[in-house]
């Protein structure tokens, strides 16, 4: 059975966080990448430096959810590491080993880090900032062929603070809505316009 997702054939617009921001840099390019032949089969690493925190694995799912579709939507066969090692954390050569395995093109790499401010006034927000490189399956993981970075806030906050706080939040599930589909939307524009990605 194949792990990668197919291209969809109708896939929703993305759902972007109306009062939030999202802002993606490009940090440096291998000017002598050619996209060509251009790439089609690309893998998802959301790199989590805590893998037995659930809350931690279900940021990475969550991340690695909403690039897969919106790389899908554009015509890609995408893979996830929390789709291909739910058992267990992925690593450089378990990833390594799979893409060279599986004809990967592209391998993505998302490292996020979300934090939670809860300031008296304004309201609670949550903060995410993410470094991507992406590399071609042969010099994964040794050289990038792209660096960037994206940083994001949502007016909520995504932790709670206890009972009684009054404080207005949003539970886990959310990320996937107010921070990873904006981010994955701007990565997948990135990519495109650094010519990583030739649709």
């Amino acid at each position: 059975m194949s792990r990668f997702l197919r291209p969809a054939c109708a896939f929703g617009a993305m759902v972007l966080a109306s009062c939030g921001t999202t802002k993606p840099v490009q940090v440096w390019r291998d000017a002598t990448y050619e996209p060509t032949p251009p790439a089609h089969r690309i893998f998802v690493f959301e790199n989590t430096s805590d893998t037995e925190d659930p809350v931690a694995r279900g940021n990475s799912l969550a991340l690695e959810t909403a690039i897969a579709r919106a790389l899908s939507s554009k015509g890609l066969q995408v893979a996830t590491s929390t789709a291909v090692f739910p058992s267990g954390p992925a690593n450089d050569e378990r990833v390594g080993a799979f893409a060279r395995a599986h004809d990967v093109d592209l391998v993505l790499v998302l490292q996020g880090h979300i934090d939670d401010f809860s300031p008296v006034d304004p309201a609670p927000y949550t903060y995410f900032t993410g470094d991507v490189k992406v590399y071609t399956a042969q010099l994964y993981p040794d050289r990038p062929i792209w660096i960037g970075r994206v940083g994001t806030f949502t007016p909520y906050a995504l932790n709670s603070y206890g009972p009684g706080s009054g404080t207005p939040v949003l539970q886990p599930e959310s990320v996937l809505e107010s921070i990873a589909e904006p981010v994955a939307a701007r990565i997948l524009r990135s990519l495109i316009k650094h010519q990583i990605l030739v649709l």
